[in-house]
This record gives structure tokens, sequence and C-alpha cells, in this order.
């Protein structure tokens, strides 16, 4: 188990707020469309972690079928549960490793950077939001709120899925985000869960919430208390 929060757990930071408060207004109808705003809106909320939680429900997790074999009987996020909770689409182009890299002007230099390095560069501060600040903009979500991605950098992995949302092509998010979920449940039955491992916790945590609201109330007690 961890007694502590894990790394890559999202942070909300202020320069966040500013550019999330630049690009989203300009593009609000664009990420309605794509199912986005929602679960963008929650990367303006900090989200207290239980440390203890979630190595305690994954004593429960059985790798083989997906599923926690709890005490009231099995139970396993789904993606409806992901469709709900975080306003994803469930239909759409599937997403995977062998998604083409499209060809859009958003090449960038800074692949790879630290989320520091990445906002100073991307980030335009004033002027319209063009195509390449909105997927630098995506891009950085997805690594650093979305899957939270280990390393706390951007990775280039996510790079094609930002640029099909810029093309406004509609991706199945909800079973690839929910594919993560099931990855970081089953790591833990490989090796000891540490803080400094990635991945979307939170919203494991956030589904556990949904689902058992007393253990809301512990989560509360424990931020009061540290």
């Amino acid at each position: 188990r961890i007694n502590r929060p894990h790394r890559s757990w999202p942070k909300v930071r202020q320069v966040w707020q500013k550019w999330y408060d630049r690009v989203v207004p300009a593009r609000t109808l664009y990420l309605q469309e794509l199912c986005l705003l929602d679960a963008l809106s929650l990367s303006r909320v900090t989200i207290s972690e239980d440390p203890f939680l979630i190595p305690a429900a994954l004593c429960f997790w059985n790798p083989i079928f997906n599923f926690f074999q709890f005490r009231c009987g099995m139970m396993a996020t789904t993606v409806l549960d992901i469709c709900h909770l975080l306003g994803l689409s469930p239909i759409g182009i599937p997403f995977g490793p062998d998604y083409p890299d499209l060809a859009v002007p958003c090449s960038l230099h800074s692949h790879n950077s630290s989320y520091s390095d990445f906002t100073r560069a991307e980030n335009k501060r004033e002027g319209p939001v063009t195509d390449r600040e909105f997927f630098s903009f995506l891009l950085y979500w997805l690594c650093k709120f979305l899957f939270c991605t280990s390393s706390q950098r951007i990775m280039p992995e996510f790079a094609p899925l930002a640029k099909a949302f810029v093309l406004q092509k509609k991706v199945a998010l909800a079973p690839h985000v929910l594919g993560h979920v099931y990855r970081v449940c089953s790591l833990f039955c490989e090796k000891p869960l540490d803080a400094n491992q990635g991945g979307p916790f939170w919203i494991l945590q956030f589904w556990l919430f949904a689902y058992f609201t007393e253990l809301q109330s512990k989560c509360l007690k424990f931020s009061e208390t540290n």
C-alpha cells in the first residue's frame, strides 16, 4: 500500500486555469460536439486523493476478468460509468495504437517536454486561439489531467488523439479511457503500488465514490486532517 498521494494525480495550477479560460470559451461548440466539455471542466476542480482507498480496493481486483470481487458481489467499471461520470462519448472512431497520425499543421518541437516547458512554449496568452494552440491545449489535458502519465511529461502517443479532436473527428473516447483504468488496476497485481505510478487513478476513485457514497465523507475527513 502507499500512504502518500500519487505524483501524477491531477493538480490544478493557476497557469492551467488561465489557459482554460482562454481556450475553452473560444472552442466551446467544438468541445460540446466532441463530448469533451464535461470532462475538461473537471480539470478545474481540485479532487482530493485518499491514498488508502485505491490500494484497499485493488486488493479485490481480478485481473483475468477485470472486476472487483467485493463482499456485495462482482463489480466493474463500465463504459456507461465512464460516460456518466465524465461525459465522454461511447461511440465514434475507435482509438488505439494503430490510429493514424493525421496530417494537420500541428507539428510541435516540444513533444516529450515537461509540462511547464510545454505551457511556456504553446500557451499564447493573447490573440486568436489557433488550431495549433487548441491541439496543444488538448494534448496537455490528455497527458496531465485525463490519463495522468507517470513521466509527468507530454507524451507523443496522445498527439494523434489531440489532432483528431482538432479535426472534429468523433472518437469513442469512453472505451479507450476505460481500458486505461483496467490497465492500472491490473498493473497492481504485477508489482506493488507506489506513488510514482501513473494512470487515471482519479477516475477509479470517482467510480468508487459514485457507488459507495459513504467513502466520500471519510475522504473529506482525511483531507481536513492532512
